[in-house]
């Protein structure tokens, strides 16, 4: 199944197509969230090679395509991002930072941009450990924190209260989840199957 690992990293800079050494922490206790209908990489699409349209985001065969809301992904546009092929690991970017890799079943095997976005779909609303949470860098442990509460504006007072309880150790049902992890974003905006820097891209706010 395929995995989401979470990281950060800022866009300004060329992130890595592998898994990154000393800069950023992945964890060992890594979280899988299987995708409800994979199926193999559909062929016959542009190639990953393909330099023309390097650097240009993935236009679908309609306009109204993007956003794409995790929540809900109409058969349509299941159908359509079948048909797109990304290189693996696939980077995962908020409008400023690098927030994470999926990987697929197999190491360097594509996948298709369908079974990419129902990774994140599965990711969306997952409890997260708390021994996930603590090895992530301290950055982007405070950058979640911040989603959490965010998240969590409506009961200010009990939200405090909450996360202190997820922290400690206690793993409320209502703690951190993967919303936090993709710090609150939650609609695709874009998809490279080539960016400048060679790998694939899904684009998040």
């Amino acid at each position: 199944m395929p995995t989401f690992i979470p990281q950060l990293q800022p866009t300004i800079t060329r992130c890595s197509a592998t898994t990154p050494n000393v800069t950023v922490n992945t964890p060992t206790h890594v979280q899988s969230f299987p995708t409800p209908c994979p199926g193999a990489p559909t062929h016959g699409t542009v190639p990953l090679n393909d330099t023309e349209n390097a650097h240009i985001l993935y236009n679908a065969l309609t306009d109204d395509l993007y956003p794409i809301g995790l929540s809900t992904i109409s058969v349509a546009r299941q159908l359509e991002l079948d048909t797109i092929v990304l290189a693996t690991p696939v980077h995962v970017h908020t409008p400023t930072t690098h927030i994470g890799l999926i990987h697929g079943v197999v190491v360097g095997q594509p996948m298709s941009a369908l079974d990419t976005v129902l990774t994140l779909q599965a990711l969306l609303h997952q409890p997260i450990h708390t021994a996930v949470y603590g090895q992530l860098t301290p950055r982007l442990r405070e950058l979640v924190r911040r989603a959490f509460l965010e998240r969590n504006l409506d009961a200010r007072s009990s939200a405090a209260i909450t996360w202190d309880s997820y922290v400690s150790g206690r793993s409320p049902s209502n703690g951190l989840t993967g919303c936090d992890l993709l710090l609150g974003c939650t609609e695709i905006w874009g998809i490279e199957r080539v960016s400048l820097g060679g790998y694939s891209v899904v684009h998040l706010a």
